[in-house]
């Protein structure tokens, strides 16, 4: 087993604190960011169409 495997793990399965004092793995972390970008890009195409019908 090489090192940078165990630090690759170590990193994957490391706990993160939060400012609300939960800890969460990288994981987790990562499938948030996706989400939170997933939320943003709708938000911002809801906003486009709303242009859009408010024009009519």
């Amino acid at each position: 087993m090489s090192s940078s495997n165990l630090i690759l793990w170590r990193k994957k399965y490391s706990n993160i604190n939060t400012q609300s004092d939960e800890v969460i793995t990288l994981d987790d972390f990562r499938k948030l960011q996706k989400e939170l970008a997933a939320a943003k890009e709708e938000c911002a195409i809801l906003k486009k169409a709303l242009t859009i019908f408010a024009k009519n």
